[in-house]
């Protein structure tokens, strides 16, 4: 009966074998986001803005690379939890003081696009 050890492929250099060994498995988003006290959105939309180095997306997966992520979370993240959200902050608040302005919550393209739609109302459909 042959040895079963000598019928086994050699995938990996002892070389490879080694530097794979050495290397830390990458981090989910759950578990950068249980770190750094973020929730698990804030930590992809960082990583999806380049905020977190070493932050890689496998198809819709975020993974981070293990140091560069618990420095960010020591340093980075820091700078980012004290900052207010753009889309529920004051700039937004409409003050009028004198003259009138428009209300309208609408863009200036639905504006446009509802003026023109008026226009051609009042006019009636066209004949060739």
């Amino acid at each position: 009966m042959a040895d079963k050890t000598n019928q086994t492929k050699i995938l990996f250099s002892e070389e490879e074998h080694n530097i794979l060994n050495s290397m830390k498995p990458r981090l989910r988003a759950s578990v950068v986001a249980q770190l750094s006290g973020l929730s698990q959105r804030a930590i992809t939309q960082h990583a999806a803005n380049d905020n977190i180095p070493g932050a890689v997306k496998h198809g819709s997966l975020w993974t981070f690379d293990h140091d560069l992520a618990v420095i960010w979370i020591k340093e980075g993240s820091k700078c980012h939890r004290n900052k207010t959200n753009p889309k529920t902050s004051s700039s937004k608040k409409v003050v009028n003081i004198g003259g009138s302005a428009s209300r309208s919550t609408a863009s200036p393209t639905e504006s446009r696009f509802a003026q023109l739609l008026k226009e051609s109302r009042r006019k009636g459909p066209k004949t060739a």
